[in-house]
């Protein structure tokens, strides 16, 4: 139900004419490529690096950075 709600919320800022739309799509891009990032386990970023890496490899190599993976997946989970 919360999810539905959220969805509801974002619709709706959406529907704003005042730049707000692109504010709230900017936001919702990074945390859905926080959550992707995190979901890869260290060795396949690993492996990945060792192959020029891709982008949610660097995502996640600047959540580990800043200490944001820890904190990302507990108040995900």
């Amino acid at each position: 139900m919360k999810l539905l709600s959220e969805a509801l919320a974002v619709a709706r800022g959406l529907e704003r004419e005042d730049g707000y739309p692109w504010e709230v799509m900017g936001k919702v891009w990074v945390q859905l490529m926080c959550y992707a990032a995190i979901k890869y386990r260290p060795n396949v970023h690993a492996d990945l690096l060792s192959k020029g890496g891709e982008l949610l490899t660097f995502v996640w190599l600047l959540m580990s950075h800043f200490g944001f993976g820890t904190k990302y997946r507990t108040l995900r989970e």
